[in-house]
């Protein structure tokens, strides 16, 4: 604070310029409300600049990380190009939350030395409250005017912690978003294709073994690759000519089982064609065995029709006949 201000009067809030010019000598006004003996001063027109509200930076505007993600199959350059902006925003953001974070921290010191600067104004009055000593009317017309002022700072001072603790949160919010997260992974790779470009740089620009241990090193390390590699590639020839050789094998299994195979094709064609020879025979066989019996019946019958007629003439019935003719 300032100076004393009579009471009842309301403080009137600075334009941005005054409080941008009134913030960086607070300190230095409010030295005049230190002393008991100080006589009244003329009431200011305004609230000290530590005291006074701060606009607050305007919020970043959401990216449009949808719209990027849906052109990244299209463009992969201009999804980079996106993404690489919103991590600028997101660093510019989180960069001005931390700023009002600071200022706000500022401001909240500011109140606090007021506070004590009140606190070493009452403890004379106690002191001389003790001794039995009167007061005198100028100290008590200062504590009139820092009592109307109590209220105001305390409100400020509450208005100070609730725009710390939405800053605090702002920042921790930006601190888990995914795009913030993808921005420290693309960082920590980015230092790490750094530090090994400045490495092959080195040994690019001394190359020599005996002056660089680097090179050396870097020799020794790639001989030793290299050894691993022969006895790998060793290992795989053998493990070739072992499959070579389980493929000859192989083969040789093969063209002997087909030429099993074929000599029993053949079998299997001389059987079929000796049975169907056999079948041929039967056929004709069967036909001329089905030629004699039909001459025998017919023989038969010539003779069973003479027989017939014997009996004809013996009086004898033809169905008994037949019946005793039956085998």
């Amino acid at each position: 604070m300032s100076g004393a201000r009579p009471v009842g009067s309301v403080p009137r809030r600075p334009s941005a310029s005054r409080e941008r010019s009134c913030s960086g000598d607070g300190d230095a006004r409010s030295g005049g409300t230190g002393g008991i003996n100080s006589g009244r001063k003329a009431a200011p027109k305004h609230r000290p600049g530590s005291a006074q509200p701060r606009p607050g930076p305007p919020s970043a505007p959401a990216p449009p990380v949808a719209q990027a993600i849906r052109s990244a199959s299209a463009d992969p350059k201009r999804y980079l190009a996106s993404l690489q902006a919103q991590c600028t925003e997101l660093k510019c953001a989180a960069n001005n939350a931390t700023e009002e974070n600071m200022r706000a921290r500022t401001r909240l010191m500011a109140l606090e030395r007021e506070l004590q600067k009140r606190d070493r104004l009452l403890q004379p009055l106690l002191q001389l409250k003790q001794a039995g000593m009167g007061v005198g009317l100028d100290v008590i017309e200062k504590l009139r005017e820092e009592r109307n002022m109590l209220p105001i700072f305390r409100r400020k001072a509450q208005d100070l912690q609730a725009q710390l603790d939405e800053r605090d949160a702002e920042i921790k919010r930006m601190k888990i978003a995914p795009n913030f997260t993808r921005v420290i992974e693309l960082q920590v790779e980015f230092a790490s294709w750094q530090h090994e470009m400045r490495r092959l740089d080195s040994l690019l620009k001394d190359p020599s073994p005996e002056s660089n241990p680097a090179s050396k090193k870097e020799a020794e390390v790639h001989v030793q690759r290299s050894a691993k590699l022969e006895e790998d590639l060793a290992a795989v020839e053998k493990h070739r000519d072992s499959l070579v050789d389980e493929v000859a094998e192989a083969e040789a299994d093969h063209s002997s089982w087909q030429d099993t195979y074929h000599e029993k094709e053949a079998e299997l064609v001389r059987q079929q064609d000796a049975t169907r020879d056999l079948a041929v025979a039967f056929k004709d066989l069967l036909q001329l065995g089905c030629t004699l019996a039909c001459v025998v019946l017919q023989c038969w019958l010539g003779y069973v029709g003479s027989v017939e007629v014997l009996l004809d003439c013996c009086t004898i019935s033809p169905i008994h006949t037949a019946q005793l003719l039956q085998p």
